[in-house]
């Protein structure tokens, strides 16, 4: 693809320009924060202003469950996966009929959880006895993974390969290799106050962690030095499991409020640390937290992106906060943030050259996939009234990893016919 800067047919690009048709008839799936709360023996979700708290199951209930922590939910097959340290046990919970399974036993301390839908496994921390360990959803087939110190909270990178974890008292973040546990390395060493959640940001190559006794939420270059650590939030009590939802740039944690001061909160701030802190939910003894961000209803893009007293003309679909010229809707389509100027957004014309000719094209960006509940339709016209898709566009480049950001994807659509230069050739991207 040839830049519109050095391209010599610039001449024939003055014509190319974009419309947005947008209709949003579908409301989509609901999502959800999904929470545990140790205090109470409970574990709940929300939506994700906080509201809606909805009890999923009850560790009472359950024969020798009462300290429950770690939490992960798989909403596409109906499951949520929690740990119980005291009764050594990690359990599945069905989201439809309520029932709690044990699927694994006889662990020493398990900690927190993570999933890998796409391949079915899950994997935990057996803190006691210095293991993370890996197993099938129904929790057979379990794999000693990592030998390591005490490990506590863990993420995973499967575009790389590599697991991520620290530990509970001595204040190190370390990486290892997914396959086998291999090559350990130590990225953060020294917290003072103890890690708990452990995140990523792969984009923009950062590392994000609560410090549990020194009460921060804090964040470092992965790459970087300790001089580069930065307090992103303060003045916390005990903040404890924490995620983040990348395109949103928001952070959500658990204060557990266990040193005192306050906490027993989820609370969510930006992944920057410049917005106020906002608290959803006030518990027992919240313990961890994890998001499920995948679902597309407007609703909840909407309280993901926005904060919890955001006015309904700034919030609501029409709304253009950022004057972007992108109303809310519009932004949610192409994956981009309401309230930042992001240039790269706007749908943009080009050429192409191939085998002699010269084919004009457009590209967009969006959340990887797109919104299920959207049809993305590129059409072309040379009149304004006649609009044409199908048999006359070619996708030129399938979705691509372009972008170096895992969550969002490039699409270019040309014309199966070359410019003549007899007759100008506008494109609009529709979106139904």
């Amino acid at each position: 693809m040839i830049p519109n800067e050095l391209n010599p047919f610039r001449p024939l690009t003055v014509a190319l320009f974009t419309i947005f048709t947008a209709i949003f008839a579908h409301p989509g799936e609901a999502g959800h924060i999904y929470f545990s709360d140790r205090g109470a023996s409970k574990i709940y979700r929300s939506d994700f202003h906080g509201n809606n708290v909805e009890e999923l199951f009850d560790g009472d209930a359950i024969p020798g469950s009462n300290r429950l922590r770690g939490i992960v939910a798989d909403p596409e097959r109906g499951f949520v996966y929690f740990c119980d340290s005291t009764a050594g046990k990690v359990f599945r919970g069905n989201l439809e009929t309520k029932k709690v399974d044990e699927i694994v036993g006889a662990q020493n301390f398990p900690a927190d959880i993570a999933i890998d839908q796409k391949s079915g496994k899950i994997y935990w921390c057996e803190k006691d006895r210095d293991i993370i360990h890996r197993a099938n959803l129904d929790g057979s087939d379990v794999e000693n993974l990592v030998s390591t110190e005490s490990p506590y909270f863990l993420q995973l990178d499967l575009e790389s390969g590599k697991i991520y974890f620290g530990d509970f008292s001595a204040g190190h973040v370390f990486r290892a290799n997914i396959a086998d546990g291999s090559d350990v390395e130590t990225l953060v060493s020294g917290i003072s106050g103890r890690v708990r959640g452990v995140h990523l940001d792969l984009a923009a190559g950062m590392l994000y962690w609560a410090n549990r006794n020194d009460g921060k939420i804090q964040r470092r270059p992965l790459d970087g030095a300790a001089s580069e650590i930065e307090d992103l939030y303060t003045n916390l009590s005990t903040p404890h499991g924490m995620m983040l939802d990348i395109p949103a740039r928001k952070i959500y944690w658990a204060d557990t409020g266990t040193n005192g001061g306050g906490g027993k909160k989820i609370q969510r701030g930006d992944m920057n640390g410049s917005g106020d802190i906002e608290t959803l939910f006030t518990g027992s003894q919240p313990w961890d937290v994890y998001i499920d961000a995948t679902p597309d209803a407007y609703s909840d893009w909407s309280t993901r992106f926005f904060r919890k007293d955001a006015p309904p003309e700034i919030a609501g679909p029409k709304g253009d906060p950022d004057r972007d010229t992108l109303v809310n809707e519009v932004e949610r389509a192409l994956g981009s943030h309401p309230l930042n100027v992001e240039p790269q957004s706007v749908p943009s014309p080009s050429l192409i050259i191939a085998d002699g000719n010269v084919f004009p094209a457009l590209t967009f960006e969006r959340q990887r996939g797109g919104i299920p509940s959207l049809n993305y339709k590129v059409e072309l016209s040379t009149d304004l009234r006649l609009w044409n898709s199908g048999d006359a566009l070619t996708i030129q480049s399938p979705p691509a990893d372009v972008l170096n950001q895992p969550d969002r994807e490039s699409i270019t659509v040309q014309a199966l016919a070359p410019l003549d230069g007899s007759s100008p050739t506008h494109f609009r991207l529709r979106l139904d």
